[in-house]
């Protein structure tokens, strides 16, 4: 087992069938072993990520509640500027400059929710 170890060392583990041999039964072992710790591992990340989104979800509701909005694309047009007025938490996010709310409806329900014309006309008065 030295010598097989010595070859992996010196960047030549598969220069003799012996130290291949040995390499691959020191590998099995530690597999056969440690199959148990691997387990405790997975358990152990699915138990934290799940205390992560946890807190996430009670830190930044009003944030991912926008998120969620904005990436699937429901309510649209003027429902979503009205469920945005009513929700308390996400009232705030509204006058954000980060997001154009009306900019956001009128892409995702362009015939819904016209934009206001940047250069508005004065439309003449009838005679």
């Amino acid at each position: 087992m030295p010598e097989a170890l010595s070859a992996v060392h010196a960047g030549a583990p598969f220069a003799d069938p012996l130290h291949v041999a040995a390499l691959h039964d020191l590998i099995v072992l530690h597999y056969v072993r440690s199959y148990h710790y691997r387990r405790v591992h997975i358990d152990a990340f699915a138990r934290a990520r799940v205390g992560l989104v946890g807190q996430l979800v009670r830190k930044y509701p009003a944030q991912l509640g926008r998120e969620a909005l904005r990436e699937t694309g429901l309510p649209s047009g003027a429902d979503l500027l009205a469920r945005l007025d009513r929700h308390r938490g996400l009232r705030s996010l509204s006058k954000q400059t980060i997001a154009d709310w009306r900019a956001l409806a009128h892409r995702i329900s362009p015939q819904q929710w016209a934009l206001p014309d940047p250069n508005p006309t004065t439309p003449a008065r009838p005679a």
